[in-house]
């Protein structure tokens, strides 16, 4: 018998814990593999098991916890016969449960979101300082030509001998071209650089770009007893019981609500004491 979380952290003594099954209750495990890739690569996968009440559809955490200790190599055999579950019924349990499961995994989606986008981040800014770097080559490069075409204009001015000068004529064309060349390329990389090169930032994004693929491996039908479980409570001189709902691997399946303040007891708020009523914490200590 599972005595609640909100239950351990006090003084209270359990003296007593009896659980009476009144009918059984059916529950379906869907076991799902979570794969979390970019284009280029499989950033990672994860496990992850759904337990929902057929009857209610109201999921069921702590059956979830029994039923993955159940599975462990280390731990006994469960008693377990194949059971025919109609694919119409597994698609739509399927359908409803897909959508928690990512939620449930959503801070991890978030994280290596933030991962692949400060990667791409960094990518994009290596290569525009190697664009910066290519362009300010160009420029060194384009002041060069213009020298060497100017020192040639004024050799050819200056050269009384016709061989000499149709050399350096044909020297210049050469340098002529490969300054227009040069030039042509230095205005295309700075009109890219401000754009803020689109072209390579969005192959780049696109690289780093999240899919998150979400697939079922197995359905397993869970029978589990639902009924009633009573606690024999003492604090100091003060006994209480309580009678509350209990399925087996379950755990509690009704909420409590303290006495005083009528906030429900959970993990984040415990049972304080039982000396004057049930007073949960968080009132108790206002």
């Amino acid at each position: 018998i599972e005595i609640p979380q909100w239950l351990q952290e006090n003084n209270i003594n359990v003296n007593d814990a009896t659980f009476t099954p009144y009918y059984d209750r059916s529950a379906i495990a869907i076991h799902y593999r979570i794969s979390i890739e970019t284009v280029s690569e499989c950033q990672t996968e994860l496990l992850r098991v759904t337990a929902i009440d057929i009857r209610s559809m109201e999921r069921l955490p702590n059956l979830e916890e029994t039923f993955l200790e159940s599975t462990l190599p280390t731990e006994p055999q469960i008693e377990s016969q194949p059971v025919d579950i109609e694919k119409s019924t597994a698609d739509e349990l399927i359908a409803q449960t897909r959508e928690q499961i990512v939620e449930r995994v959503q801070p991890k989606i978030d994280e290596i979101h933030q991962e692949a986008s400060r990667a791409a981040d960094t990518e994009i800014e290596e290569y525009r300082q190697m664009q910066q770097q290519r362009i300010e080559e160009l420029e060194e490069k384009k002041t060069r030509l213009s020298d060497q075409i100017q020192d040639l204009s004024e050799s050819i001015q200056q050269s009384s001998d016709e061989g000499d000068r149709v050399e350096a004529l044909q020297k210049r064309k050469e340098l002529n071209s490969e300054y227009e060349d040069v030039d042509s390329e230095l205005e295309e990389l700075r009109h890219r650089r401000e754009q803020g090169f689109p072209r390579k930032q969005r192959e780049i994004r696109e690289r780093h770009a999240l899919e998150v693929v979400v697939s079922p491996l197995t359905i397993t039908q869970i029978e589990y007893e639902r009924g009633e479980l009573v606690l024999e409570l003492e604090e100091g001189t003060v006994t209480r019981s309580l009678t509350l709902g209990y399925g087996d691997g379950v755990g509690i399946t009704d909420e409590l609500d303290c006495e005083f303040c009528h906030q429900t007891l959970g993990e984040h708020n415990s049972l304080r004491t039982i000396q004057e009523g049930l007073h949960c914490s968080q009132c108790y200590s206002n």
